[in-house]
């Protein structure tokens, strides 16, 4: 029986420690008396035998894992985001067995995706999703996992203070004009043309053109679209505040600042019999083609994400203010916002410019009218 007091950024948690009957149980709790009540809680069912120890793992293999997360989520009406399910896939390939995961295989992993060239806070959202499917396993199917739990949290810990895991910092990464045409390139010249395939330039040019997250335009429709009012009803958006699950409904304008005509790129798609969605695709099918496209272009570090980024920045250079730009992207906060905006210092001095010529062409206007008005 043990408490152990650790102080992090978020505060002072008690991770409270028991063994019954050579297993060890843990649990973290905000105060060192909860804590307490706990590790009693846990011996006097023990004693009465109420103790719940689950079902065992056995053979059970981490692929086996996500189709049940992923089937327990559809059950009970729960939405898997895009990021997450990308995160998530991350653990399907192989024969990694559930019982395997300790904090050897934790750091194993963390090493391993450093060497791969992963950022901290992609390899944190791996063992994030990898926590999620062990939670799954214990509340919706009662596996005991308590041992694969804590091997994770040490592992994590451990990683952490090693900076093989850790938060996420502002992208500052711009996509080049030539940086697209070479990735369009790339799937304009795969031998084997898919309807993905075929899809992605256009798929490309949307999200740069409209700033959407990739979830939002797989729910673009026709139905949707205002040709006359140059925009788009986009449904179940991301709610500006992220503690709030729910979603809204917001119309966005069709711009063409950026240099792409949205509204030109969404009339260029056909209309496809039973299909009302504009661009009949999943997010982790045109994640996993945009991946594979910047390796096989050899364009870098460059995310599908990064089209939104690109989007916003390119139109606040152009001079739309802050309220236009949260009506394209759907921002309420701005310090959220300002994430998402990298302007280039030639972009405020072409723009500064810009505003010094029309200033010095109405001072010249000026006079010719109040000769005029005389």
């Amino acid at each position: 029986m043990a408490i152990t007091k650790r102080t992090g950024k978020s505060g002072t948690t008690y991770r409270a420690e028991v063994m019954i009957d050579r297993k060890r149980y843990s649990e973290t709790f905000a105060r060192r008396a909860q804590a307490q009540a706990w590790i009693v809680k846990m011996k006097e069912e023990a004693a009465a035998g109420f103790l719940d120890r689950g079902k065992p793992l056995k053979g059970l293999k981490l692929a086996e894992a996500h189709t049940m997360f992923v089937e327990d989520a559809e059950r009970t009406g729960v939405k898997i985001g895009a990021s997450t399910l990308s995160a998530l896939n991350q653990w399907t390939p192989g024969r990694v067995y559930v019982a395997s995961v300790d904090k050897a295989f934790i750091l194993d992993y963390a090493i391993n995706a450093k060497g791969r060239g992963l950022a901290p806070s992609t390899v944190a959202g791996h063992l994030i999703a990898l926590r999620s499917l062990l939670i799954n396993l214990k509340d919706y199917r009662q596996f005991d996992v308590a041992r694969q739990l804590d091997g994770l949290n040490e592992g994590y810990r451990v990683a952490s203070k090693r900076g093989l895991v850790g938060s996420s910092t502002k992208r500052d990464r711009r996509v080049s004009d030539d940086v697209l045409m070479t990735l369009k390139a790339v799937f304009a010249g795969q031998e084997r043309k898919t309807d993905l395939s075929a899809l992605m330039p256009a798929i490309i040019d949307i999200a740069l053109a409209g700033g959407f997250r990739l979830a939002e335009i797989a729910r673009l429709r026709w139905d949707d679209l205002d040709r006359k009012g140059r925009k788009i009803l986009v449904r179940q958006r991301k709610h500006p505040d992220p503690r709030v699950k729910a979603t809204r409904d917001e119309w966005v304008p069709l711009l063409r600042g950026t240099g792409i005509d949205a509204m030109a790129v969404i009339l260029s798609q056909p209309r496809r019999p039973g299909e009302d969605r504009i661009f009949p695709v999943t997010p982790a099918s045109v994640t996993g083609a945009f991946s594979r496209a910047v390796t096989a272009a050899g364009v870098g570090d460059v995310w599908f994400h990064d089209l939104r980024h690109e989007c916003l920045s390119r139109l606040a250079a152009l001079g739309h203010d802050v309220l236009q730009l949260q009506k394209v992207s759907g921002h309420r906060d701005l310090n959220s916002l300002k994430r998402y905006v990298s302007l280039r210092a030639e972009d405020v001095a072409r723009k500064d410019a810009e505003l010094v010529a029309d200033r010095q062409q109405r001072d010249e206007v000026r006079p010719q009218l109040a000769v005029v008005n005389r």
